[in-house]
């Protein structure tokens, strides 16, 4: 049902459909799923899969110093992403950890001459890039896929579940995207 009944979507669709398609299983999944929870761990399932030697890496330090800390640390000195923070710099706060998405394409971003250009430029989804260029509005709900980044990453580190949650997006009118992670 979600998905819409007899519609497969090629993958090589046109953007326009990818981004109707993509409207349509938001609207039917918010329909059969109305509590964001339960959006939540349907799209955060979806997300892109956080790259594996990473997380060991991280799971590394953290099992060795114990100190997650250490690992934030780490993950602010660590530019082996073409001289870029591959982490996006998360920030502690107690039992809170805060990110705040980098621009996908920092150049595009700065050189940006309309709000559509640096919103293009600033997110990491082609899904919801679609949508914007084809001026089709998606549910800020599927932001949750994004998400689960997070939760892979922090969830590989720990070796428990964690909570994230989404504190500002594109999808919500916000000008950046935001997630807090909550190690408890």
């Amino acid at each position: 049902y979600v998905l819409g009944q007899g519609h497969r979507l090629a993958h090589n669709a046109p953007a326009r459909e990818r981004a109707l398609w993509v409207q349509g299983m938001l609207e039917r999944l918010e329909e059969a799923l109305p509590e964001e929870e339960q959006q939540h761990e349907v799209l955060a399932a979806c997300s892109h899969v956080f790259p594996q030697r990473r997380i060991e890496q991280l799971r590394a330090i953290y099992h060795q110093t114990g100190d997650l800390d250490t690992v934030i640390a780490f993950m602010h000195e660590d530019r082996s992403e073409k001289g870029a923070n591959y982490y996006e710099s998360p920030r502690r706060e107690g039992e809170l950890i805060r990110v705040t998405k980098i621009p996908f394409d920092a150049q595009g971003y700065q050189s940006a001459q309309t709000s559509l250009e640096k919103k293009l430029a600033y997110c990491h989804c082609p899904m919801v890039k679609d949508a914007m260029r084809e001026g089709i509005s998606l549910s800020p709900a599927y932001c949750h896929c994004g998400a689960g980044w997070y939760h892979t990453l922090w969830e590989g580190i720990l070796k428990r579940r964690v909570r994230v949650d989404v504190v500002r997006s594109l999808l919500n009118g916000d000008d950046t995207c935001e997630f807090t992670i909550h190690l408890t």
